[in-house]
């Protein structure tokens, strides 16, 4: 159950880079400049939430995760955590050797 949970998750991610793949086209074809939707603006107020309670525990792991996801494009954001849920969501190897498919 937990594999397929992950597996929808990383599909879901994927859906959504390529949904925001779209809107950054849509913006630089219109804008005539690449332009890109950064995981900060598209958090908005909630990276705020999330701030108050890292730098009073961790002030060094907001600092360094605020300056590198902030200015990430979304989509490759998206990208990279539904690959990440859909290589936990993977079927384990047979222990064996031998192929259970066939």
């Amino acid at each position: 159950m937990l594999r397929f949970c992950l597996r929808v998750i990383g599909f879901v991610s994927w859906v959504g880079a390529g949904a925001l793949i779209v809107i950054d086209g849509t913006r630089s074809i219109a804008a005539q400049e690449i332009e890109t939707v950064s995981l900060s603006t598209l958090l908005g107020t909630k990276i705020a939430f999330i701030a108050a309670h890292m730098q009073d525990d961790h002030p060094f792991l907001w600092s360094a995760l605020s300056g590198f996801l902030g200015h990430l494009p979304s989509s490759l954001f998206f990208v990279a955590l539904g690959a990440m849920a859909l290589w936990l969501g993977r079927r384990p190897e047979n222990e064996f050797g031998f192929d259970d498919m066939a």
